[in-house]
């Protein structure tokens, strides 16, 4: 649409790329809405001129537009065939005027495509397009809703039948509030280890002894080196060597993309911790098949609330259970209270599935 007869430079440049754009969205949206039909398909059209369609200023020709504009040449005939119409099988009787109303009758010509049966192609090829006089529809048909509830304000109705729908109305409500309520209380309360440590008394639970190793001050800290040293003593042999803990490291470090200085320094901490005499009695018991490392522990406490963790490792030797919780210095900086507990409750389910007596380790790493 132009403004005061005038048009930006780069949409006329553009134009006939636009126009193509267009054209070809409206092709494909007409395709779509024609071929969904199965025995009869109603289109919008205009009787006076054809619609969606413009004349080009500067070419005089016609260019489509509107995206139903592609069934234009489908159902309207050529100029001088618009009266050459039919009565139409099964439809009432049309008039001569395919358009109720024209904004301003000076401006339009009172030629329309006339109502009635058009004829298209011949042969196998051809069809029948009816044109319909509006004026044989009955319009401004006021709609019809799911609940007409103009006609029921409008009519007087029976105080019983008032009195029944709000008694069933409550009754609906009360039910889905009951719904709600129920639907609101969660069947399962699930917490992790920590979370549970967290709201433990510090008087609950066993003793907890506390192991801490050499380490070098100035090594690297940070979650990454902590979660690098987890994953190394969650996954080297518990007898391996300087070299296997240096293969262990290096894949573990891969996977967490760990610097070379967090390499080192979590080598030394692992063949230190594998070097304490706890993990010589872990050795010798998982030659027995008495050892368990990394191994999840679900368990429900007295309330209902289901615990879920993960133990670092547990063995037994003596008829007697060992439960080792590995932290490394900076974890234990901040919540050692919290890590006591954690290994506590840890040494509480392993008490309890066993029947054995169980010592709780936290080793500061």
């Amino acid at each position: 649409m132009r403004l005061a007869g005038w048009s930006p430079v780069e949409l006329l440049e553009a134009q006939d790329e636009e126009v193509r754009r267009d054209h070809a969205e409206g092709v494909r949206l007409a395709y779509v809405a024609a071929t969904r039909a199965r025995d009869l398909l109603v289109v919008p059209a205009i009787g006076d001129e054809r619609w969606g369609e413009r004349n080009d200023e500067d070419s005089g020709r016609a260019i489509p537009g509107g995206w139903l504009s592609p069934l234009n040449d489908a159902i309207y005939p050529s100029p001088a065939e618009w009266s050459a119409s039919e009565p139409a099988p099964a439809c009432p009787e049309f008039g001569r005027e395919s358009v109720l109303d024209r904004p301003h009758d000076d401006g339009f010509g009172s030629a329309s495509v006339r109502p009635g049966l058009h004829h298209f192609g011949n042969g196998e090829s051809g069809y029948d397009v009816v044109w319909w006089d509006p004026r044989a529809l009955k319009l401004d048909v006021p709609p019809l809703f799911g609940v007409r509830q103009e006609e029921l304000m409008s009519k007087e109705v029976k105080a019983s039948v008032v009195r029944e729908d709000v008694e069933r109305h409550r009754t609906w409500t009360g039910t889905r509030d009951r719904a709600i309520e129920r639907a609101t209380v969660p069947s399962l309360r699930v917490q992790t280890a920590t979370e549970r440590a967290v709201l433990r008394k510090d008087s609950d639970g066993p003793d907890v002894e506390l192991v801490e190793l050499e380490r070098d001050p100035a090594r690297p800290v940070g979650p990454r080196f902590g979660a690098l040293v987890h994953a190394v003593l969650a996954t080297v042999p518990l007898g391996a060597d300087a070299d296997g803990v240096r293969r262990a490291t290096e894949l573990q470090s891969r996977i967490l993309g760990a610097t070379a200085e967090e390499i080192a320094a979590a080598q030394r901490a692992v063949i230190e911790v594998l070097a304490h005499p706890l993990l010589e009695r872990a050795r010798k018991a998982d030659g027995r098949g008495q050892c368990r490392r990394e191994t999840p522990v679900t368990f429900q406490e007295d309330d209902g609330v289901i615990v879920d963790g993960v133990v670092d490792l547990a063995f037994a030797d003596d008829a007697e259970w060992t439960v080792v919780d590995f932290k490394t210095d900076r974890e234990l900086e901040r919540e050692l209270p919290v890590y006591r507990r954690q290994v506590g409750l840890y040494a509480d389910v392993i008490a309890a599935a066993t029947g054995q007596p169980v010592t709780a380790v936290l080793m500061k790493v």
